[in-house]
């Protein structure tokens, strides 16, 4: 796949997939790929498996630092959101009788608490994410739709989408709002995350010990078996996408390429240089699918609250701008992986349909240029807690010489999840997962900050049984969907601090 080719594809992706509150990493330099069952977490049982899913987890706690994902791994999201919970000073406060019968309602509106004592999300919620997520999937394939014919050549795909794709796709996108409402319980969900939300502001200390309680490594983090040090647990859901459904696909033609490349944002034309030439590639495809992360130790509602702050006041994980700024800015919310990927070359001779394993990585000849971005100090009033419990780099290797990495032939290079298996080379043996921490990676929640989406629709047009295939077996990283954060710490000097 060529420059001009891969600078199409991350412009598509970015119209599709951003919002006005993230954006997306690309792990162009150094793709990454896994099996089906190396993604199955909630059942690790090997130390092989472990392993994968320490290494996942450190992948997407990573600081994203870019649209080319080229993380640091000195310090992870967990670290970080640790260090905020053992430093931070919390303002006081206390709720009066009503108020607090009022939280109590809202609080067993949304979540139920099981036999063994685990509080999971109510059937409300549940309804709630389920159409949710609808809405999102028609949303999401209304914009895909939209992109391929307007930057299509071709004005009788502009015009079918014009007159019938188009009309259809919005009214498909209403019909999953209007049932959002009225069987997903939007409205009774967000005024009872509202109370919460207000109320936590009236008694900090309550909620600020309840996200503690939460991010116990000593329970809630398991142990990678390899390295010997415990990681904070990330995975993402729907957890079964690759059992059931069909994805839906993304394509780009050799004729949408200049389109899509005239629409190339500046941050992507400066990576690449020049837009200059022609592509060789007649056609792209693949099928995709966006998850959320899930981090049962994780509420990202920490960084919107304004009852707590830093000793030092100069200390910032984020200054709320766009692009933000700070030490710890942005954080990963969502995978979109990509199957069966099958690009078509024009040559000389015939066409030259080729399945990939996984995407390929760009060489340093086809970018002006790509650093390694510069370290980020942690924060003075976090070295304390990080200093106690210092996190042992799972994935250094995929770091390593970067460099090298992108001057590596096409052909030479490996998935990096799997070389990084390979490495390993562990027997199968049993490891004990905690019983309470299995159950809610199998129960886990999202906040309204981590809510993405999963796309299952029609598949793509199988090829020709006369042309190669692929055989399906490589998940891809396409891009991870990043959360810009808010001004953050932003202490409301209004509450008592004591």
């Amino acid at each position: 796949m060529d420059a001009l080719a891969q600078l199409a594809l991350m412009t598509k992706a970015k119209l599709v997939f951003e919002s006005p509150d993230t954006f997306l990493s690309f792990p162009a330099l150094t793709p990454i790929s896994y099996t089906p069952d190396q993604l199955k977490f909630a059942d690790a049982a090997s130390n092989q498996q472990m392993h994968v899913f320490s290494d996942f987890s450190t992948l997407t706690n990573a600081l994203p630092q870019g649209t080319l994902f080229q993380p640091s791994l000195d310090h992870v999201l967990w670290d970080v959101y640790q260090g905020v919970l053992q430093n931070a000073q919390v303002a006081q406060g206390s709720l009066t009788a009503e108020q607090t019968a009022e939280l109590q309602s809202a609080q067993s509106f949304l979540s139920v608490q099981r036999a063994d004592g685990l509080l999971v999300d109510s059937p409300a919620l549940v309804a709630y994410k389920q159409y949710q997520q609808a809405w999102f999937l028609a949303t999401q394939s209304y914009n895909n739709q939209k992109i391929t014919a307007s930057a299509s050549a071709d004005p009788n795909v502009q015009a079918q989408w014009r007159d019938n794709g188009e009309p259809m796709s919005r009214a498909q996108v209403q019909e999953a709002e209007s049932d959002w409402e009225t069987k997903g319980f939007k409205t009774q969900v967000g005024q009872a995350q509202h109370v919460e939300q207000t109320y936590a502001a009236e008694s900090p200390q309550l909620k600020w010990q309840s996200w503690k309680a939460l991010c116990d490594p000593a329970i809630d983090f398991p142990t990678d078996p390899t390295t010997n040090s415990t990681f904070g647990p990330t995975v993402f859901a729907p957890y079964d996408i690759f059992d059931h459904g069909s994805w839906p696909s993304f394509s780009i033609v050799g004729s949408d390429i200049p389109n899509l490349v005239s629409q190339a944002p500046a941050e992507l034309k400066n990576i690449f240089g020049t837009t200059a030439g022609n592509s060789t590639i007649d056609s792209l495809s693949f099928e995709y699918c966006s998850v959320a992360l899930s981090r049962p130790w994780f509420r990202p509602d920490l960084f919107y609250a304004q009852f707590w702050r830093l000793s030092d006041p100069t200390v910032q994980l984020s200054d709320g701008g766009v692009p933000p700024h700070g030490d710890w800015p942005a954080y990963i919310a969502a995978v979109v992986f990509a199957r069966n990927i099958v690009v078509t070359t024009h040559g000389t001779g015939a066409v030259q349909p080729q399945p990939l394993r996984s995407f390929p990585p760009l060489l340093f000849a086809d970018v002006r240029s790509a650093p390694q971005p510069a370290p980020r100090p942690v924060p003075t009033v976090l070295r304390a807690q990080l200093a106690a419990a210092p996190h042992a780099v799972v994935a250094s290797r995929i770091v390593a010489q970067p460099a090298a990495v992108r001057l590596a032939p096409v052909a030479a290079a490996r998935p990096m999840m799997m070389e990084r298996v390979a490495v390993a080379g562990l027997p199968a043996t049993a490891v004990a997962m905690n019983p309470g921490l299995k159950a809610r990676l199998s129960a886990a929640t999202f906040s309204r900050a981590e809510v993405e989406t999963v796309k299952p629709a029609p598949q793509t047009p199988a090829p020709q049984p006369s042309q190669p295939q692929s055989s399906g077996n490589e998940i891809s990283v396409l891009a991870f969907i990043c959360k810009r954060l808010p001004k953050s710490p932003n202490p409301d000097p209004s509450l008592n601090w004591g």
